[in-house]
């Protein structure tokens, strides 16, 4: 363990920087009057304590209805931009898909034939 202690030479403090002391009385009757001016009409000012409060959750629960309505815009915006890329998607392959599936009906079309072109030589 290792303790390091340094002094510095400090200059004296100057009398006149404290200013003029006051008497017990004065000091008491500034704090009454300063407490005095603080208590509200009723008791323990229960009326402007809630409506300090209610205001406060107003202002704050404004600003999460304006967040959360900003998340569900985004997210709506995004799934639009999705669906339409599937739905571009889809139009873009829908030829591939017609002309395979022709191709299928075709060739089932034509063992459809040989089938029967069989049971009528039996």
């Amino acid at each position: 363990m290792f303790l390091r202690c340094q002094f510095f030479n400090l200059s004296q403090v100057e009398d006149s920087s404290l200013g003029d002391p006051i008497s017990y009385r004065t000091y008491l009757q500034e704090k009454k009057q300063k407490v005095a001016g603080r208590f509200g009409d009723t008791f323990l000012n229960v009326e402007d304590i809630v409506s300090s409060a209610a205001k406060g959750l107003v202002f704050r629960g404004l600003g999460f209805v304006a967040t959360v309505a900003l998340i569900i815009t985004f997210m709506s915006f995004l799934l639009n931009l999705g669906f339409f890329r599937v739905a571009v998607d889809t139009d873009s392959r829908r030829d591939e898909y017609i002309s395979r599936y022709e191709d299928e009906i075709r060739e089932l079309e034509a063992k459809v034939s040989q089938l029967e072109d069989r049971l009528k030589d039996e």
